[in-house]
């Protein structure tokens, strides 16, 4: 054989072993396209439903500290505050919570009469003169208000309470 036709067989040998490739490799970039793809649908289906609003971000929840137990009715760090006491859900609800908007300047705690943890504070006869948590004794919507640390009214009623705010 003459020196063009080896060196013409050498080159067509390595045009071959350049056309054969190896299969792990092969494998890998059939599995890299299929991730990205999955990715990339993946991406712009989140944006989809961020910009249409089907998904929102979770906002930090907020702990509402106008609600406590009646236990804690002497035990909040303003001075001078009113607490309300009445079933969470009833047809007072609505008023009430329109009375605390309205009177924004004072501090409103509610009480619900319906909680277990509140059951023990919840008589058929309220205490008019209760002077702690000890004889606490609350009768349907009723409201109290307390300037540091003693009561100083006490209503029992929607309409008394009302009243009170007019």
């Amino acid at each position: 054989m003459s020196k063009k036709t080896i060196k013409r067989n050498m080159k067509l040998k390595t045009k071959k072993k350049e056309k054969i490739k190896d299969p792990r490799k092969e494998t890998m970039n059939v599995v890299k396209v299929i991730v990205g793809f999955i990715l990339f649908l993946a991406i712009g289906y989140v944006m989809a439903a961020l910009i249409t609003g089907e998904y929102k971000l979770k906002e930090q929840p907020s702990i509402n500290t106008s609600i406590i137990l009646a236990s804690a009715t002497f035990k909040q760090t303003t001075s001078d505050y009113y607490v309300l006491y009445y079933e969470f859900g009833s047809d007072d609800e609505t008023e009430l919570e329109t009375l605390i908007t309205d009177n924004s300047d004072d501090k409103f705690y509610k009480v619900n009469l319906k909680d277990k943890m509140n059951k023990d504070y919840v008589t058929i006869v309220g205490n008019k003169k209760v002077t702690s948590v000890d004889d606490l004794m609350i009768n349907g919507t009723t409201m109290i208000h307390i300037q540091n640390g003693e009561n100083v009214l006490y209503l029992e009623g929607l309409s008394n309470i009302k009243s009170n705010f007019d």
